[in-house]
């Protein structure tokens, strides 16, 4: 069996190759995946879809990974406001990860990231 076979993983992006990227890495190890291009469709998703888990840029135009996770966090647990998340991202400042731990992400992984590095946090933080 896939070591992410059932997990429903919300992919956040605005970059269509790092969607691409992540959602290959992902569902090549059998997570089920939903890619969205925007904070705000991310947030549609995660009422609607229920995901297990996000994974979510942080620096996006518009609404951020920052505003979605205060977002998401700010809903009730049967609408997805505990859904554990992962940031991936190139802002690596340690004020960002500071911020991002603030805003809600348990995971906080610097772009470039290794697969491994990423199905290993997937795995851990769907089993729990």
């Amino acid at each position: 069996m896939a070591i992410l076979a059932r997990v429903r993983v919300l992919v956040v992006d605005d970059e269509e190759d790092a969607r691409f990227l992540l959602t290959l890495v992902l569902e090549s190890e059998g997570a089920e995946v939903k890619a969205c291009g925007s904070a705000e469709d991310a947030l549609t998703a995660v009422k609607n879809w229920k995901p297990d888990i996000i994974v979510s840029d942080l620096c996006m135009p518009d609404y951020d990974g920052y505003w979605l996770l205060q977002t998401v966090r700010s809903l009730d647990p049967q609408s997805g406001g505990r859904t554990p998340a992962i940031a991936v991202t190139a802002c690596t400042s340690p004020e960002e990860r500071k911020k991002a731990a603030r805003s809600g992400f348990q995971v906080y992984m610097p772009k470039p990231f290794e697969t491994e590095q990423l199905v290993s946090a997937v795995k851990q933080l769907a089993l729990k």
